[in-house]
């Protein structure tokens, strides 16, 4: 399985926010934001996607149904969950997979439509 770097600069923060980046991109697109939801007391979360910036690719596929797992799996290990979930791209997939894979821990979407597109 790979190993997900993720950027995680609250870890007492709550609620949880899952950052999602695009395709090209990776945890750190969302520094800004980080700040941002830090400062109001969030706990953001931005992992790399398998393959993307620092995490490990395994070389067995893509496919959004297993980043949601590997996801889940991440946020199981951090215990943050229930978590808002922030998709860049593509727009609501990664949290629909997620929800299929671990119901009721991906709370209110926040798509970005348009973003990465």
């Amino acid at each position: 399985m790979p190993t997900l770097h993720f950027l995680d600069p609250n870890p007492s923060g709550h609620p949880p926010v899952l950052l999602l980046h695009g395709l090209g991109a990776d945890g750190s697109s969302w520094t800004l934001q980080l700040a941002a939801l830090t400062a109001a007391g969030f706990r953001p979360i931005a992992p790399d996607a398998p393959g993307f910036g620092q995490s490990s690719y395994d070389g067995r596929g893509w496919s959004i149904r297993r980043i949601a797992g590997q996801l889940a799996d991440l946020l199981q290990g951090l215990g943050a969950g229930p978590v808002h979930v922030v998709v860049f791209f593509p727009p609501g997939r990664c949290r629909s997979a997620a929800r299929a894979e671990s119901p009721g821990t991906p709370r209110g979407p926040a798509d970005l439509p348009g973003a990465g597109t």
